[in-house]
């Protein structure tokens, strides 16, 4: 896949713009506004202009003066409002002026940069590619990044169905949904299980009414140690589409686990994973690191099966490199996931199935915390009981309720190990 994002990121940001004005109009994560000043002192506004997708910018800045009629000489006075990614932006050029005015008041950047050409419009296009060098230089597309992920749930790195939410469950996932022994004896199956799976859900977003869905296909690898099975080797490997009012976003990653029993009924997992997300639409690529530990302790209490799982994390983005550019939104956070499960027995066409209820709680902890700084859900399943440690093939199905911070969402998944 061809990387734009870092060019679209800065086609957007040499966008002339007005911040404040775009901010308080538009709630979504991309919007311009533009003033002409023409030589004459004539004001012209452009309207504002509201998308999920980067392309609004560099449709506008590939043709400010068929956005603007008074753009027409390119010598004119801009001001420019405008928001990309949730951060507020503003540029300026005075009439028949080269000098280049921009700020990111979220980020304390307050810059000019004086073109050099033969003409105003020739030390404009120098301004801009000075502009690009600042960026480089800078970081500067590292630093928006990072700060969506702390001021917006729409971040497609720490945001609603975002990668390092997805990483957490998945994570999880792995390292408490396998079958746990309530009664002290050790399984005897040692065959291997490849997983498939199909989660979706939909997000409801508070600051812009949008929606944000999420499809993805969790596939696994368990390698069960003929010694003793309840020890195993877990190579996942998740794939996600995220869509937010049509602006996509790609996820994946391979993650390896070690679950090592302790007891019959106790089983914990470390484990790392290094995840990845792309979005064109959304201007944003990252890598993650993650490096976790998780627990699951089964037991009995009135009368049905309980198991408790636990987990802590610590998830880290990395530095990546595209052409010429090389940056690090150097997000890291740390979180927390533990759960309580109840399983109740049923009989389904004679088959002994188990329906089981979940409730779990997730939040960072730490010096840096994203805008969805904790979140929680509940929800039901139905499928082989995980008592049933001997099933050579086993199927869980369910549906669930997420709450947080800027959003709520639906669930519903289905995994098959065989």
């Amino acid at each position: 896949m061809k990387v734009k994002v870092l060019p679209i990121i800065i086609s957007s940001l040499l966008i002339p713009s007005g911040g404040a004005f775009a901010q308080q109009i538009c709630s979504q994560s991309f919007s311009f506004s533009a003033q002409v000043t023409s030589t004459s002192g004539t004001t012209s506004s452009t309207p504002v202009l509201c998308s999920s997708k980067a392309d609004t910018f560099i449709d506008s800045f590939e043709s400010i003066e068929s956005v603007s009629n008074a753009y027409q000489s390119k010598t004119e006075g801009v001001n420019i409002n405008a928001r990309f990614a949730d951060i507020s932006l503003q540029m300026s050029y005075q009439p028949n002026s080269a000098v280049l005015n921009f700020s990111f008041p979220e980020l304390g950047v307050n810059e000019r940069i004086v073109g050099q050409g033969a003409n105003v419009v020739a030390a404009r296009d120098n301004a801009e590619d000075q502009f690009v060098e600042f960026i480089k230089k800078t970081n500067l597309a590292g630093r928006i990044l990072k700060a969506q992920a702390q001021s917006s749930p729409s971040s497609a790195i720490s945001g609603a169905g975002g990668l390092i939410p997805n990483m957490i469950a998945n994570d999880f996932a792995v390292g408490t949904s396998g079958p746990v022994s309530l009664t002290g004896k050790e399984p005897t199956s040692n065959e291997n299980l490849i997983g498939v799976g199909a989660d979706a859900g939909s997000y409801k977003l508070d600051n812009s009414g949008g929606t944000v869905n999420v499809t993805s296909l969790p596939l696994s690898y368990t390698v069960r140690f003929d010694s003793n099975p309840s020890r195993q080797l877990i190579f996942s490997l998740p794939l996600t589409l995220t869509e937010i009012d049509g602006a996509q976003s790609y996820q994946t990653g391979l993650g390896m686990a070690l679950r090592l029993p302790v007891q019959s009924n106790w089983a914990i997992t470390p484990a790392v994973k290094y995840g990845v997300v792309g979005s064109e639409d959304r201007a944003t690529v990252a890598g993650v690191y993650s490096a976790t530990l998780s627990s699951v302790y089964g037991f009995e209490a009135l009368g049905l099966d309980m198991a408790i799982g636990n987990m802590v994390g610590i998830y880290q983005t990395s530095k990546f490199t595209a052409g010429e550019y090389s940056f690090d939104p150097d997000v890291k956070n740390s979180a927390f996931r533990n759960g309580l499960l109840v399983s109740q027995p049923v009989n389904v066409f004679g088959k002994k199935l188990a329906v089981e209820y979940s409730v779990i709680d997730t939040r960072y902890f730490g010096s840096e915390k994203p805008f969805m700084k904790e979140f929680q859900e509940v929800g039901v399943t139905i499928g082989n009981n995980r008592n049933a440690l001997d099933n050579s093939s086993y199927v869980r199905a369910g549906v669930g309720y997420q709450t947080g911070k800027g959003s709520e969402a639906i669930k519903a998944n289905v995994g098959y190990w065989f």
